[in-house]
Order: C-alpha cells, then structure tokens, then sequence
C-alpha cells in the first residue's frame, strides 16, 4: 500500500434499521420436458416459449423428455428444407441484468457436416412470426453448434473458438452466464463450489461446456452489418431462441433453466464512481457485504492494472468508501480505475466494472488510446472539441465507421466490420483545424 501522496477516508453509514442481505434469486425460465405442456403459449409462463415454428420438411416432437428439433432434407426443391425454432419473445421480468442459463442437451443423428447448425440467441424484441434470423442489434450474445464427423462442437462467434466434438447420443450441459450489468459479477462453478470462484465484467459473458471454460469474457453486443453500432439497452437479456436453421439431423434438448446470478452469487460491490477533482481523481464505492479487503487499481491502457491502494473492511454492512489519488507524479493521459474486493486470503470477491478519466492534460492535444488497439472499438480523447472522425488504411481506403461519446466525454470510434491489423490513419476536425493521429491495430 502506498502511503506517499494518497490520503484514505473512510464514510461509515449506518441505516436506522440497521442493514440486511436480501437475495432472491429469480427464474425466468425452467423446463424439463416430461409433463404434458402445453410448452407453447401466446401469453407463456415461466416454463413456455411464445412459439415452437416448423417450417417445410422440418419438425419438431415432445418425446423422451425432451424438445426434439429434428431438421430434414427437403429433395425437391433443395434449400427448402426449413427451420426449427423455439423462441421465448415475451421478456422475462423484471428486467434481468444478468442471466445463469443452463441447458442440457444432445445430438441424437447428425446427417450431413454442416457449420452453424443449431444457433442459441440472447437478446431483445425477437419476433415469433418473422423467420429471418434476429439482427445483430437486437442480440447480446450468440453461439452455435457444428455438427462434424466426429459429433457436435460447440462454437462461438466472439471468440472464434470451438470445443472438443462430443459424441452423438452423448448428454453434454452448457452454461451460459452473461452480464449486462455495469459491475463485475463473480459467480460459482459449479454451484456446489463453497464460495464465489468466477467473475464476468461488465457486458460480457462466460460460456462453459461440461466442466470446461470454453470462453471466458467474450464481448457482449456484437457488431451488425450495418454502419450503427450496436447501443447499451437495458433489456438487451430479456429474450432467448434456439434455432436449427442449417444441416440435417436432431437435436434433442432435454431441460432448460434461465435465472439471473443473485443467488447464485453473492454482491459486494455498488454504486462504483470515479470523477476528477482539480488535480485528484475520486474513487467511490459502497460495499453491500463484508469483503475482508478492497483494493484500489488502476491502469494506463485499461488492461494491466496496478494496485496503489487498499482499504480494509470493518464489516458493518452497508458503508460507503472513498479513495483520493493525488497522482501529483502521473504524466497525462487517460487512467483506468477499477475495484477489487478480497478475502483476507485474498481470495477473489468481485471486480467492480472500469472508469475512465484523463488527468493532468497541459495541453488539450487529442490523443488515441489504448495505442495500439484491438480494433473493435477506437477511442479518442479530444476535449470534446473534434469533430469529422474518419478511419484510413494506409493505402488511403476510408474505413467505414461510425461514432459517438462516451461517458467520459471521450469519443467511441466503431468500424463497421472487424479490421485487420496493421496502422491506420485518424482524420479528423479538431478547433476548426484539420487534423491526423496514427492508430496501430493489433
């Protein structure tokens, strides 16, 4: 812990009532297939899709406890073999920030290899009577399932990874954990774990095949086809779909349970604000349960933190802590802060979600940060006076992007499609100057 040049406060509030954990845990959706249904409804339940659609030569049967989705060929004429789809388009509420899917399934024929066989969406305003497949700008996250000659892999698009074929006929369990919350959500695996062992940032999620962590923090809000990026929308968790759109065979699925992570984890973290004041940044924070330790990081490029101070937790409930970090030797530039509560094993808690701020900018020149960049998304501190953002190839072909600001004011460049890497050129209007930055993409 670093004394030097930082001052710690802690604000004690103690509520006249005193305080005291509530988790309800909500579920949204459960189903194991072996009443008698109905599994349809055009007003569902939590155990009801909006709409089951079979579409030409494709089916679908309530048999063996389970939904089989079976998806056949169609010999005249070919590419009219259809679909199968359950969607749940009703939202489940209220509005969940987070979701803790579970499904179990397995493949019970695959007939041909086919990539993208099965899709699973989440995400918001899915249409039961429309066919098509759901917009990118409607979805929070997706994967799919190849079917190979060696069984079902499972896929995802974020990530572009794959997991080990399991066998046909082979009983095989997702879980899917997503957060659309603005703080780090930790959670168990399996939820027999005696505490918390796993987190998931803020707009991410965590995808697990059996006992395997197949992703680990893939983005959330993928990219569309179109020039728009895809918005932070509250209810971007509110609806699901599986969907057989492609190959032959059947897909048997045998229960699904949908339910937001309170309850199967524990919050220790609110109410996460940073802000400058004069030449100090402002960290604040409530902590809603006991952690022994919480630890004040922070980062020059928002992805290797450092920890420059730490305070202990006095276990009274609900209390509200502050941090000032005088910085008084930082260079400018943009600054990462984040929180992180421990155990005094230091074992992780939670991880509170990332602010940004720019600190002691003698001049207001625009700069790129992080330099180099993945290059999903480019972000450009200009003190709000640029304006004309445009992205090059070096060979001088426009990128096309679009863009807006960020909470910090700064801007958010977003290019259409993902680019490759390589440097690119950043033209913009900056004080009614024309101006150029280099961006480096990794």
């Amino acid at each position: 812990m670093e004394a030097l040049g930082r001052s710690l406060l802690r604000v004690f509030i103690f509520g006249l009532l005193g305080w005291s954990p509530v988790f309800s845990q909500i579920t949204y959706f459960e189903q194991g297939f072996d009443g008698s249904g109905p599994f349809e409804s055009g007003v569902p339940g939590s155990g009801q899709f909006d709409k089951i659609v079979k579409t030409n030569t494709s089916s679908f049967q309530f048999a063996n406890s389970a939904l089989e989705m079976t998806r056949s060929q169609n010999p005249d004429p070919k590419g009219t073999s259809g679909i199968v789809k359950a969607v749940r388009s009703s939202a489940f509420l209220p509005t969940p920030e987070t979701l803790y899917i579970q499904l179990t399934l397995s493949v019970k024929d695959i007939s041909t290899v086919t990539s993208n066989a099965v899709y699973f969406y989440v995400g918001e305003n899915f249409n039961p009577n429309d066919n098509t497949i759901p917009g990118n700008l409607l979805m929070f996250a997706r994967f799919s399932l190849n079917f190979t000659g060696a069984g079902v892999v499972v896929h995802d698009f974020q990530k572009n990874v794959n997991s080990a074929p399991i066998a046909p006929n082979t009983t095989f369990t997702l879980t899917w954990v997503l957060n659309n919350s603005a703080w780090g959500q930790v959670y168990k695996f399996p939820e027999t774990a005696a505490v918390a062992n796993y987190k998931v940032m803020p707009y991410r999620y965590d995808l697990w095949v059996n006992g395997m962590l197949l992703v680990d923090e893939a983005t959330g809000y993928p990219l569309p086809g179109s020039g728009t990026p895809n918005p932070y929308s509250p209810s971007k968790l509110t609806n699901f779909e599986i969907r057989f759109r492609d190959g032959f065979g059947t897909l048997g699925v045998d229960y699904i349970l949908i339910r937001d992570i309170n309850g199967v984890l524990p919050v220790y973290l609110t109410d996460f604000a940073v802000s400058l004041v004069g030449s100090s940044v402002q960290i604040q924070w409530r902590g809603s349960q006991q952690p022994d330790i919480y630890q004040i990081q922070r980062s020059t490029d928002g992805k290797d933190f450092l920890t420059i101070g730490m305070l202990d937790s006095h276990g009274q409930g609900d209390e509200a802590y502050q941090y000032i970090d005088n910085g008084q030797d930082d260079v400018g530039g943009a600054y990462f802060y984040r929180v992180v509560a421990l155990t005094a094993e230091g074992k992780l808690m939670e991880v509170s979600g990332t602010k940004t701020v720019f600190r002691h900018l003698k001049e207001q020149m625009p700069f790129v940060y992080s330099n180099p960049t993945e290059g999903r998304v480019i972000q450009i501190y200009d003190g709000e006076g640029g304006s004309d953002y445009r992205l090059f190839t070096k060979g001088g072909m426009i990128v096309s992007s679009t863009y807006g600001r960020g909470a910090a004011k700064e801007i958010l460049l977003y290019p259409e499609f993902n680019i490759s890497p390589g440097m690119y050129v950043l033209t913009f209007i900056y004080r009614g100057w024309p101006r150029s930055l280099r961006v480096a993409v990794y």
